[in-house]
């Protein structure tokens, strides 16, 4: 889905400097040393700066959509590095602030989706989908990103054979292909964690 949401609060935690502690400037920078590690595919040093983060979050009683921010983003870098348990419980968390300060709590619902995708929790991760989608709808987000929607719908159909579900598997396959149609050749405006691919450094 559209991530302007996140990357707007990371920026306001980077340039604008809202962490209150004693030392914001080492705050600010564990966010933004996350950041940069995250996109220049180190996820293992994504997870080392954004712990630091969320631990630096709380000190500094930071607002609650910041923190959500902050965790969401270090349950991403967990996952990835496949500390599976501790990145569901971090983004569970980011969602629970979510909705506590009324954001897109559609966002980590569909990481908790995808994390349980990759380690073959199917069930688990339906279930996750399942709530993600009426908040898709109304957040508009199959509108907002066509293409990011489309894999999320293949990625569900997969979960939904593998339960054995195969007549809603193929609705939402069939579904895919129409937003995956319609939007040919556009690029998806969030980029898929690679949950599981960095266990080991």
């Amino acid at each position: 889905m559209n991530n302007q949401w996140i990357i707007t609060a990371l920026l306001m935690l980077v340039a604008v400097g809202c962490v209150k502690t004693s030392s914001p400037t080492t705050t600010r920078s564990y966010v933004k040393a996350g950041y940069h590690a995250m996109h220049s595919n180190d996820w293992h040093q994504a997870r080392e700066h954004y712990a630091q983060a969320v631990t630096h979050a709380h000190l500094a009683a930071l607002n609650t959509s910041d923190r959500a921010v902050v965790y969401y983003e270090y349950g991403r870098a967990l996952g990835a590095t496949c500390f599976y348990a501790e990145a569901e419980q971090a983004l569970r968390r980011s969602h629970e602030l979510c909705r506590q300060s009324h954001g897109p709590t559609f966002i980590s619902l569909n990481e908790l989706f995808r994390l349980n995708l990759a380690q073959g929790n199917y069930q688990e991760a339906v279930k996750y989908f399942e709530q993600s989608i009426p908040l898709m709808e109304e957040a508009k987000a199959p509108q907002n990103d066509p293409v990011e929607y489309s894999e999320l719908l293949i990625e569900y159909s997969q979960a939904l054979s593998a339960l054995g579900r195969k007549h809603l598997a193929e609705t939402m396959a069939r579904q895919a292909q129409v937003y995956a149609a319609e939007n040919w050749g556009m690029d998806s405006q969030n980029k898929k964690t690679p949950y599981g691919s960095q266990c080991y450094q």
